[in-house]
């Protein structure tokens, strides 16, 4: 008895894509995969397209580019050195999408309306009395007294305590 009979995986080669599909389903539940299986179409195109017989590994990125192309295995295999890609990868991918973000933040400040800032008694700016409409003096608003410096201190320095 083989291995694959052993695991409840040993299978008649599939005539349809519908045969192949159901053998993929009962493969990946028995052997409790937790990475998505992918199948081939019945001329399998993807093995011959990428010289995958008996066995190659490969790294697809998120824009479909083949980022590692594996040796042939099982002999071929390096583990450590595709875990260094895998890796590489998505350090790539997370710095892109920081650059994106502030490149985006970037652009909505830049589209936002700059915010007029009208001289109170804080700004050190002098204020103007505004009018309203029908001549009346706009109400001051609440705030503590302005201060005067001691003569003998320069402009823009701190007030004693």
């Amino acid at each position: 008895m083989g291995i694959n009979d052993q695991a409840g995986i040993a299978f008649k080669q599939p005539k349809t894509f519908d045969e192949r599909f159901g053998i993929a389903e009962q493969c990946s539940a028995r052997l409790d995969m937790k990475s998505p299986v992918l199948i081939d179409d019945m001329d399998n195109s993807t093995c011959e397209n990428y010289a995958a017989f008996p066995d190659r590994l490969y790294i697809v990125d998120l824009n479909g580019k083949v980022v590692y192309k594996g040796g042939r295995g099982p002999f071929g295999y390096k583990p450590r050195e595709m875990e260094q890609t895998l890796l590489l990868v998505m350090m790539e991918s997370q710095i892109r999408a920081r650059q994106d973000a502030e490149k985006k933040a970037q652009e909505k400040k830049a589209q936002e309306k700059p915010v007029k800032k009208i001289p109170g008694k804080d700004s050190g700016v002098p204020q103007k009395t505004m009018k309203r409409p029908g001549g009346k003096p706009r109400p001051e608003p609440p705030g503590p007294e302005p201060q005067k410096l001691p003569s003998n201190q320069p402009p823009g320095s701190k007030l004693p305590s």
